[in-house]
């Protein structure tokens, strides 16, 4: 990036500073939306599909028949249902984020080793008191591993929520695509969002150390 369109990149955040940060905001919450209900659901599928190998088989298939499809392909098939809008990007973040979650929950309770487990009920602990002091916590850097893929996924996901009216940085960006000189335009919608995923995958890695600790 020479200097000039630099200087270019600055005065446009300048002007439309206030225009940025609302983008911002409303992907942020788009992308947070559809990954909190993607964690409120993944992760006690996983547990489920660990419990319960066949089930969980059936899980993960599903949930890649759908990481397989374009997203704007599924946001347009969603759509149909939720109209346009906001909604319909966080139910496709949701469903884009199922995989990691599920798959990372899965891979996580698996690798707990089975003598623990076996000590734990010698102990006299219910098999709820197994997985949660002993799974769930050897489980939780799998787990929050697939939280962070899926973070980072949904941020890009979202973007694309511009082309149905879900609004976000996928406006400016769009809105650079059109105009005749648009690069700058382009660039100014790009870099906030790398700035999103950036923030998201260090809070993420904070929240995981401090759910460890």
């Amino acid at each position: 990036m020479n200097g000039n369109l630099i200087e270019q990149v600055i005065r446009y955040y300048s002007v439309n500073g206030f225009v940025i940060l609302q983008a911002m905001g409303r992907q942020t919450l788009m992308a947070f939306d559809g990954v909190v209900l993607a964690v409120m659901v993944g992760i006690p599928l996983g547990i489920v599909g660990q419990r319960f190998r066949r089930i969980g088989q059936v899980i993960v298939t599903v949930t890649n028949l759908l990481q397989i499809m374009p997203g704007l392909a599924l946001m347009s098939l969603l759509m149909v249902i939720f109209g346009l809008g906001s909604q319909t990007v966080v139910m496709t973040v949701f469903l884009y984020s199922l995989l990691p979650i599920i798959g990372n929950t899965l891979t996580g309770l698996l690798s707990v080793p089975s003598a623990l487990q076996d000590v734990g009920k010698g102990l006299g602990m219910t098999r709820w008191q197994v997985l949660m002091r002993i799974n769930l916590p050897i489980a939780l850097p799998a787990i929050m591993t697939g939280v962070r893929n899926a973070l980072i996924v949904s941020i890009s996901i979202a973007t694309l929520g511009a082309f149905i009216g879900g609004g976000g940085l996928g406006d400016i960006i769009i809105r650079g695509l059109n105009a005749s000189d648009g690069g700058v335009i382009i660039i100014a919608g790009v870099i906030p969002t790398i700035v999103l995923a950036m923030v998201g995958d260090s809070l993420i890695q904070w929240l995981t150390r401090y759910l460890r600790s």
